[in-house]
């Protein structure tokens, strides 16, 4: 049997957003890390990859498209990751089907993966602080 103890921090939950970037001048819908804000050490490599591209315009602009899409569109007024998250369970609950479509696990699904085929888990626990509630 194993174990897999694993930090789901704020770049590992990504939402899709529709997206109206001058660059490809046509709406467009792309999945923004709800909450990444550090310098990875191949965050140059990958962000010139995609310079010039919607996807790399997308991503320069991901504050602000976090910003009005998510907290100005659903009024939540105390901007962190805690809020944002419980909003978007909350939302989940309500409309599964649409918001299933609309999250992504971004970077901890490689890891839970990962962990899955490496180890052979057969059964998943992910505690989280709203069950506490």
């Amino acid at each position: 049997m194993a174990i897999l103890i694993a930090n789901i921090g704020t770049s590992d939950l990504a939402v899709k957003i529709e997206c109206d970037l001058e660059i490809s001048k046509q709406k467009k819908s792309y999945y923004i890390p709800i909450g990444f804000g550090r310098q990875e050490p191949n965050i140059e490599e990958a962000e010139a990859k995609v310079e010039g591209q919607p996807e790399g315009e997308a991503w320069d602009k991901r504050w602000k498209i976090i910003q009005d899409e998510l907290y100005s569109k659903f009024a939540i007024t105390e901007k962190n990751f805690f809020n944002l998250t419980k909003f978007i369970w909350e939302k989940y609950q309500q409309d599964e089907k649409t918001w299933y479509e609309k999250l992504s696990p971004g970077r901890i699904l490689g890891v839970v993966e990962t962990a899955i085929k490496g180890f052979e888990v057969k059964d998943s626990v992910f505690p989280s602080f709203f069950a506490l509630e």
